[in-house]
């Protein structure tokens, strides 16, 4: 099923939304340590999640979640906290636009996660991809 320019829309926008928290945060030069600043903001992440939640999953229940499905959810948060304590530490001691620089990585990782994890096929033009990719952040970091 090919991906409607709808979802490429909301993709972009999504996207757009994660890029500009870098600049956000270092732009606001709060004096809040890292772990703090990421309890506080998913406090309210927490209740914007929730809130949304139940206006719009009526058919969810949290009792019908399975113990897998916990594991799951808190191996996912685990993983959350830790990219996102690493994500404040780097932004704060380099250049945000060399760090979104970096970021350009994420779908090569992504790629080789879903293909060990999910089994989904790489095609030939996806090793050219990363071989362009390199070749530009080579380019791009190169000092």
């Amino acid at each position: 099923m090919p991906t409607s320019l709808i979802n490429y829309g909301i993709a972009f926008i999504a996207i757009c939304g994660y890029a500009s928290l870098g600049v956000l945060a270092k732009r606001s030069s709060l004096d809040v340590p890292p772990f703090a600043f990421i309890g506080v903001t998913m406090v309210f992440l927490a209740g914007f999640a929730i809130t949304a939640s139940l206006l719009t999953e009526k058919t969810f229940s949290i009792s019908s979640l399975t113990g897998q499905s916990w594991i799951w959810m808190i191996g996912f948060a685990v993983i959350n906290f830790i990219a996102f304590s690493l994500y404040l530490n780097a932004i704060g001691k380099m250049p945000v636009v060399e760090y979104q620089i970096i970021a350009v990585i994420t779908p090569i990782i992504g790629g080789i996660l879903g293909y060990l994890i999910l089994s989904e096929a790489l095609s030939p033009r996806y090793f050219i991809g990363i071989a362009i990719t390199a070749l530009g952040l080579y380019i791009a970091l190169k000092k």
